[in-house]
């Protein structure tokens, strides 16, 4: 999957849909490839809602992330644009 492909997938289903942030208020143009998801400064997500992205990124692309410490989930879960970054050096594939 290409970059921009990816960064819409993560976008549109994996935050978007997953989350159901539509029922907490939000549409989906708010959810934007640099939007900050997790605390006040951005869409104020929850641990429990990285834990979500971690287990639907292991089961969409079959692969582990391992433990998900508050490391990831700060650098590598910040935004939509990080996690697709995030799950291409999981597959070891360039962003391009």
């Amino acid at each position: 999957m290409k970059y921009d492909e990816l960064l819409n997938w993560v976008r549109e289903d994996l935050i978007f849909r997953r989350l159901k942030l539509e029922d907490m208020g939000f549409s989906l143009d708010e959810v934007q490839g640099d939007t900050i998801l997790f605390g006040e400064a951005g869409l104020s997500l929850d641990s429990i809602d990285g834990l979500e992205v971690a287990v639907g990124i292991e089961q969409y692309f079959g692969i582990k992330i391992g433990k998900l410490t508050a490391d990831i989930a700060s650098e590598r879960f910040k935004s939509p644009q990080t996690i697709a970054r995030f799950i291409l050096d999981l597959q070891n594939t360039p962003a391009v």
